[in-house]
């Protein structure tokens, strides 16, 4: 594998294969996942308003 940093050799030990996972055994952990995701798309859309309102000059926001 070749990343920015060079190639990476990458050995594979075991391999398991997914399946189903009952609700009420992850219901928790997805909770709080939902509530992080929440929590950043809240905060990414504030950051977004105070550059957007803001007069910011030599300097450029990346991704806009």
């Amino acid at each position: 594998m070749e990343t920015q940093f060079g190639y990476h050799i990458i050995q594979v030990n075991d391999r398991q294969t997914g399946g189903k996972m009952a609700y009420e055994d992850i219901k928790d952990r997805l909770q709080q996942y939902l509530n992080e995701m929440a929590g950043r798309q809240a905060m990414h859309q504030y950051l977004s308003q105070l550059v957007d309102a803001a007069k910011i000059e030599g300097y450029s926001m990346g991704g806009k």
